[in-house]
Parts: C-alpha cells; sequence; structure tokens
C-alpha cells in the first residue's frame, strides 16, 4: 500500500484484511451473502483501478497488470450476480423450500 503512495496504510491494511477474510468467509458461508459481495465488490473498484493500473506502468508489465485488471472485473461480475440472486438454496442464509 505504501508502494502505491495509499495515505495511512497503517490503518487501511487492517481493513482491507477484514474485508477480504470476513466478507470472503461470509461469502463462502452463505451468510449474509448479499452484503458480503456488495462490501468485496465495492472493495473491488479502488483496489482494482489502484493496484492494476495497467495503463501506468512500463510495457514489460502493461499484459500481467491487465490480466489482473481483467481477472477483478470479472470477479466483480460474480458479485453483482450474488447482490442481485443471493447465495442459494444450500447457504446459511438461503430459503430452502419446504413441501
Amino acid at each position: 500500500m505504501a508502494s502505491k503512495g495509499m495515505p495511512y496504510p497503517q490503518l487501511l491494511l487492517p481493513g482491507a484484511i477484514l474485508i477480504e477474510l470476513g466478507g470472503g468467509l461470509a461469502l463462502m458461508l452463505g451468510w449474509k451473502a448479499r452484503w458480503a459481495a456488495l462490501a468485496i465488490f465495492l472493495f473491488c473498484i479502488p483496489t482494482t483501478l489502484i493496484f492494476h493500473n495497467y495503463w501506468a506502468v512500463p510495457p514489460e508489465q502493461a499484459q500481467n497488470q491487465m490480466i489482473h485488471f481483467l481477472k477483478n472485473f470479472a470477479v466483480m461480475g460474480g458479485l453483482l450476480y450474488v447482490v442481485a440472486f443471493g447465495p442459494g438454496p444450500f447457504s446459511l442464509g438461503g430459503s430452502r423450500r419446504r413441501r
């Protein structure tokens, strides 16, 4: 974070860890998955733009950064899917149909 010029990395790093681990676990278990997916989605926007800015790196690094940028973009699409449709019936927060 400090190498990218981010202010207060000692304060932002614990927040990033909390969103990545806590949100990832909540998403994996399906507990409050829509909120977790939304938090991770919003976290991915500045993270992708700051850390994978392929347009501002030397040419020998541009392809690698572009791959990571597009990977994050695809992950963000999947997160929006969870926000829209929920975690599914076999999750902790899912609704199981009863017969």
